[in-house]
């Protein structure tokens, strides 16, 4: 009887404090993504983007923007850049005004929401320690990743992170409708997050059992890919690298195609390239 009171304690307690660090994180996050708005320390690179998009994408001109000059043949566009369907819905944010703010504390809304599917995997795994995932839900909050990301800017790649969460959560409970749901919308976040789900698909064959869904996953994510990285930024990019963002892989080739190639043959590149004192050093600062 004791033991029994003793756990549900535990749960209230654990309940209790995943409440309170979640509205803390939302409240402070909040204010300091504001702050750094309206002191002018936010960026055009990507919050200005951003806001431009979302006021064009909900008055009828989708994914448009005009604050990055390109030189071609219409007006410039975020397709040229980044393969993001999440803005549509995303743009009806600006239903409620065409104001900075909103996205920023919608941001940190949907990071700090990520709590909740740590908090109840951790449940779900080690059901005996209700404070332990209350502990991990506080360990994600602080994340300086997470941090980082929550405080420069807004961008749609954000909500890939708690919604790769939920995914994960639901696919725990075997709830496949939304997992398949979530796996979506974070695909929509940005043209590589299916890259990731692909090997999420290769882990539901491997691990789950699941091979339907996971093939299903995979050439679909694959597939998704492809018409991002293939198709559409290629259409609306006007320069001959059709991407905007090889310059940053050019070590390891002059095209994707040669990257890969040189992987192959070289794979120490990838060690030597990304491998770096600067990052091991980061890592260690964590």
């Amino acid at each position: 009887m004791i033991k029994s009171f003793d756990a549900r304690r535990q749960q209230q307690a654990a309940c209790w404090l995943l409440f309170i660090a979640i509205l803390k994180y939302a409240i402070v996050m909040s204010a300091e993504s504001m702050l750094r708005y309206d002191t002018f320390k936010a960026t055009a690179f990507d919050l200005g983007n951003m806001d431009q998009v979302l006021w064009n994408t909900i008055h009828g001109r989708w994914f448009q923007f005009t604050n990055q000059a390109v030189d071609w043949y219409g007006p410039p566009t975020r397709l040229a850049l980044h393969f993001e369907p999440i803005l549509l819905p995303l743009s009806l944010l600006y239903a409620l005004g065409a104001d900075p703010h909103i996205l920023l504390v919608f941001q940190t809304l949907a990071l700090a929401s990520g709590a909740l599917p740590v908090f109840l995997l951790t449940r779900k795994y080690i059901p005996e320690w209700p404070l332990l995932a209350t502990l991990m839900a506080v360990v994600y909050l602080i994340s300086p990743a997470l941090l980082g990301l929550n405080i420069f800017d807004f961008h749609p790649i954000s909500f890939a992170t708690p919604l790769l969460l939920y995914a994960v959560l639901a696919l725990t409970y075997k709830r496949y409708g939304w997992f398949i749901l979530a796996c979506i919308l974070a695909a929509s976040c940005k043209e590589d997050i299916p890259f990731s789900l692909a090997i999420l698909g290769l882990f539901l064959i491997w691990k789950y059992k699941l091979p339907r869904l996971g093939i299903a996953l995979t050439i679909g994510s694959l597939v998704w890919s492809y018409i991002a990285f293939g198709i559409i930024i290629p259409h609306f990019y006007p320069g001959t690298q059709h991407n905007n963002f090889w310059y940053r892989y050019e070590v390891l080739g002059s095209s994707p195609g040669a990257a890969i190639g040189n992987l192959i043959l070289h794979p120490w590149l990838l060690f030597t390239t990304f491998i770096t004192f600067d990052r091991l050093y980061y890592l260690a600062s964590l």
